[in-house]
């Protein structure tokens, strides 16, 4: 009689689907975690401008 190793199999699929899951959930850390990237790009170029902006202001107001 052969042994039965549907148990395994099952367990196989389940550790598949786990696999898959974990692989889901890293992909879409990635994704996230290059979106948090570009956004404090973005902020830090809008904070530069904004200084930028003062300084301009300042020396317009120093002159006047």
């Amino acid at each position: 009689m052969a042994p039965d190793r549907s148990g395994r199999r099952q367990i196989g699929s389940g550790m598949s689907d786990l696999e898959q899951e974990l692989t889901l959930h890293l992909e879409r850390a990635h994704e996230l975690g290059e979106r948090v990237r570009r956004s404090n790009t973005a902020v830090e170029e809008q904070l530069r401008l904004t200084r930028q902006i003062a300084v301009t202001l300042k020396n317009v107001a120093d002159e006047g």
